[in-house]
């Protein structure tokens, strides 16, 4: 993805890693940082002895004295050279700041922006900057909505590069324009938990949290390891994939059977209850865990699917929902066409971006540009 900022063109590239593996990667990267600045010291140490050493030196005066210089190099030396080869005591550097690793600022979003700011502060000499998490989230989509390709794409290749996107009947992705209006719009962040953002412009911070549940990624994840093999997010994506959610869940024809279905006005097939047939003494036996695995996925989705559509038909905006955030990401094709399904049976449309779970990480770009274009304005 490229972005212009003035005249200058950038390329922002994504890295994706488990946070569980971040001090660790933290700390290494610090070590390895930490020996080359210390390698590339010692070598201006040794360098600054030889020069030291010679009577040539602009840094002695004849006596053997350090000289008065505005030199920082010459001004931070504190040893005598008293005009023999060998000084009296090792030449001292001290480590002044001008001789440290440069500090850096980092914008950063979620929890760990301030759970691990003090390991980037004390391994990288990196300050982080916290960003809020939901404001970066919105930021990262009107981030893309600015840059987008508002015309449809026709040809495969194309189509792979589009950033917005649904999923069809076949479960084929379905490139699409940025909608000619866009707010507002409902903006449903799927993480660990859920949070469901009614987006009212593109002024900043002109956004409200309607709601939200604590079903989200990590449930899935957690009650897979618990009922299934699984022992990753693959791996339980892996096993739904090739499960039979209808086997663990009571459907309303289940219950009403398909006449009395159809009298109701309700699709026999609709969840009337998420694991309701684990509750019967058959149900468990007739269950693998390729279907728990599925269940699990179904009830998580449709949590959010049914919160989603209860605010964006307040809203009037049922045509406008964005789902993002990890859960639903590049690997998720199931939630995700569950998702576009839903929505499109209640006649509206449920979008999605190629880039959904890094947009915490784009608002916090966007932010760290605004400082920067407020400190040169400010110059």
């Amino acid at each position: 993805m490229a972005k212009r900022v003035h005249v200058l063109r950038f390329v922002v590239r994504f890295v994706s890693g488990a946070t569980s593996q971040m001090e660790q990667a933290v700390q290494h990267f610090g070590l390895r940082r930490n020996r080359s600045w210390a390698f590339s010291r010692q070598d201006s140490v040794e360098k600054l002895e030889r020069i030291a050493r010679s009577p040539k030196s602009p840094f002695c005066s004849a006596s053997g004295h350090w000289k008065a210089s505005s030199d920082p190099c010459a001004s931070s030396c504190s040893s005598r050279w008293d005009g023999t080869d060998t000084p009296e005591a090792p030449l001292e550097v001290p480590i002044t700041e001008s001789r440290l690793p440069r500090v850096r600022r980092v914008a950063a979003a979620g929890g760990g922006a301030c759970k691990f700011a003090p390991l980037f502060r004390n391994s990288l000499h990196v300050e982080i900057e916290p960003v809020k998490e939901l404001s970066a989230v919105v930021d990262g989509l009107l981030v893309l909505a600015d840059i987008g390709d508002t015309a449809r794409l026709d040809t495969e290749e194309e189509s792979c590069r589009t950033d917005l996107f649904t999923i069809d009947e076949c479960g084929r992705l379905l490139p699409l324009p940025w909608p000619k209006q866009l707010f507002p719009l409902i903006l449903v962040n799927m993480g660990s938990g859920v949070s469901i953002l009614k987006v009212d412009s593109a002024r900043s911070n002109d956004y409200t949290r309607v709601g939200g549940t604590a079903c989200g990624g990590a449930t899935f994840l957690g009650l897979a390891r618990a009922l299934t093999s699984a022992r990753t997010f693959e791996e339980a994506l892996l096993l739904a994939e090739h499960g039979d959610a209808s086997k663990a869940d009571k459907l309303v024809r289940d219950i009403y059977g398909d006449d009395g279905s159809a009298s109701l006005g309700l699709a026999g097939g609709l969840t009337a209850s998420n694991f309701g047939k684990l509750s019967e003494s058959s149900g468990l036996c007739e269950c693998s865990e390729y279907d728990l695995a599925r269940s699990l996925l179904q009830m998580v989705t449709q949590q959010s699917v049914l919160l989603a559509t209860a605010y964006a038909k307040h809203a009037d905006c049922l045509d406008r929902v964005f789902f993002v955030g990890g859960f639903i990401d590049e690997p998720n094709r199931l939630a995700r066409a569950a998702i576009a399904q839903n929505f499109r049976s209640l006649g509206g449309c449920a979008y999605f971006l190629r880039h959904s779970d890094f947009l915490g990480a784009l608002g916090s770009l966007h932010h760290a540009f605004q400082d920067l274009e407020e400190h040169v304005e400010g110059q």
